[in-house]
């Protein structure tokens, strides 16, 4: 019962998944831990995953945290319509303090033909590494294209 107890509890340990309080330990988790603050409606892990400068330009040009959330607060707020994110290609850079992940973006929500996944393009994400944990510090994409990856 302990050594399945002990193997448990490395496996939780070495996850690259998030889990709630902890921090993202790699950008693919880091993309994630954004996309489930965008699905799971939670301004907080949101805002909490932007660097103190961070910049976006979607769905308009902000900058800082909170400006930042004030322009997603209808997927940040409304738990009829939701921002879904698929993450399509990690790229990380040269240094280990930073990278850039891009995918896919789509909204859920009611219509009048029932509840239909509407396609809205592509994002990037820039990341940075800020006391040791992964931070975005700029945002941005392209509404109505497709994603090409490479």
């Amino acid at each position: 019962m302990r050594i399945r107890v002990g193997i448990v509890t490395l496996l939780l340990a070495c996850s690259p998944l998030t889990i709630a309080g902890q921090e993202p330990t790699s950008l693919k988790a880091a993309d994630q831990a954004f996309a489930d603050a965008l699905a799971h409606h939670d301004r907080a892990a949101f805002v909490a995953l932007l660097s103190s400068d961070a910049t976006s330009s979607l769905p308009v040009a902000k900058h800082g945290p909170d400006a930042i959330a004030d322009s997603w607060l209808p997927f940040l707020v409304d738990p009829n319509t939701t921002m879904v994110l698929t993450c399509i290609e990690v790229r990380p850079a040269t240094s280990a303090d930073g990278g850039t992940t891009t995918g896919t973006l789509a909204v859920t929500g009611r219509t009048n033909h029932g509840i239909q996944t509407i396609p809205l393009g592509t994002y990037t994400i820039e990341w940075t590494r800020v006391d040791g944990q992964w931070k975005i510090s700029a945002l941005g994409g392209t509404l109505g294209r497709k994603p090409t990856a490479g």
